[in-house]
Order: structure tokens, then C-alpha cells, then sequence
């Protein structure tokens, strides 16, 4: 696969509403890491956000509601507009959180999930260890023979490369990159052989390197 650094790309610049968007959310990514999972927008949005001292969750909170208030505002399909709406709740009930406010677990999953919590009977469970009571197989709790059981199919990382190296040659190895043929082309073609199909799945070119 080629490296990300080998193929020219230049990521859309951002609307306004997406830019403070994407900044909220690195905003609260200093307080929380691992909350932006994923980023393909321009880097000068989320460097400028992570650079200098962090916003305290305070002024993160209404750094959001301002938001909410402007996505309400704006001249937006709906589908975007209840999509930003519900990001930015969830983002704002994270920062309610940073900020000391003590929010009630299900008012949280509503809130960052966008989903009504029901709770499930303590019954329902109970059958379905019953259940499990019955079926697994040796002695000991129904926790204890299912954590054995699953112990049954670990793999660990020596055996899988062992399979690996046993049934995958890497010169019959066929990699599809989508993009811009123009620009990513000549980088693969360092790689192997590169073959060019269109958008209907024909093919343009063959056999270049």
C-alpha cells in the first residue's frame, strides 16, 4: 500500500459552520483524547485548534451552545441541519461533563447516542444465563466455562503469522486504490504493475508501470 505521504492530496477548506465544528470538537479532544476517532480535513484547522493553551470546558460549553444557536440559524437541508444538531449536543453534553455538571446517565445516552435508553428486565437476563447454565459444557459458573470457551479459539499473534506466511504470497497480492488516476498513478507504479478502470468498473489502461 502506498504510504499517505506519497500521494498529493489537498483536503476541501471548510464552511464556516464546519470549521468552528471541527475546532469545538479538538477543542474538547485536549480534554478528552481519542475523541476525534478520525480527521481528512485541511491540517491548518485542526493545528490552529490544537495549538496554544486549551479552552476550559466552561467556555467549551458555550462555544457550543453558540454553535447549536448558529447551525438553528443557518440556511441548511434538514438533513444536515438535525445531523450538526445532534453532533453538537453530544459534544456539548461531554463538556457539561468536563465541566464538573453532574448529568444524569440516561439524559447522556440520549443525548450523545441521539437514542431513548429502555431498560431491559432483570429478567430477560436472567434466562439468558439459564440459558447459557445449560448449554456450556464442563463445571464451574456459566461466566467461568464461557471465558474457557473462548479461550478455545485465541489466536495469538505467533500462530496468525504463521498462517499468514503460510497461505499469502505477497507477489499475487492485488491492492485497489481509489482516487485521482492523474495523481496517484505514477506513485503506485513504483510499487508494480497498475491497471486504470473508470467509474463503471471498464478498464482505461493496463499493464503500466
Amino acid at each position: 500500500m502506498t504510504p499517505e505521504q506519497d500521494v498529493p492530496t489537498e483536503a476541501p477548506p471548510l464552511d464556516a459552520l464546519s470549521h468552528d465544528y471541527v475546532t469545538l470538537a479538538f477543542g474538547i479532544e485536549r480534554h478528552v483524547e481519542g475523541l476525534v476517532d478520525a480527521y481528512y480535513g485541511p491540517p491548518a484547522v485542526r493545528n490552529a485548534a490544537l495549538a496554544g493553551e486549551a479552552q476550559a470546558p466552561a467556555a467549551l460549553v458555550e462555544a457550543a451552545g453558540t454553535l447549536h444557536e448558529r447551525i438553528t440559524a443557518a440556511d441548511l437541508p434538514a438533513s444536515r441541519r438535525g445531523y450538526l444538531h445532534a453532533q453538537v449536543r453530544a459534544l456539548a453534553t461531554i463538556c457539561r461533563k468536563l465541566a464538573g455538571e453532574p448529568v444524569p446517565y440516561g439524559d447522556e445516552v440520549r443525548l450523545c447516542f441521539d437514542i431513548e435508553p429502555v431498560r431491559t428486565p432483570d429478567r430477560v437476563y436472567d434466562e439468558a444465563v439459564a440459558k447459557l447454565d445449560d448449554a456450556l459444557p464442563g463445571s464451574g459458573s456459566p461466566a467461568e466455562r464461557m471465558i474457557a470457551r473462548r479461550r478455545r479459539f485465541e489466536v495469538t499473534p505467533e500462530q496468525a503469522m504463521a498462517t499468514a506466511k503460510k497461505y499469502w504470497d505477497p507477489a499475487r497480492l492485488n491492492i485497489v486504490a481509489v482516487g485521482d488516476a492523474m495523481k496517484i498513478r505514477d506513485v503506485l507504479a513504483k510499487k508494480g504493475m497498475v491497471e486504470v478502470f473508470d467509474a463503471e468498473g471498464s478498464i482505461k489502461s493496463a499493464g503500466q508501470r
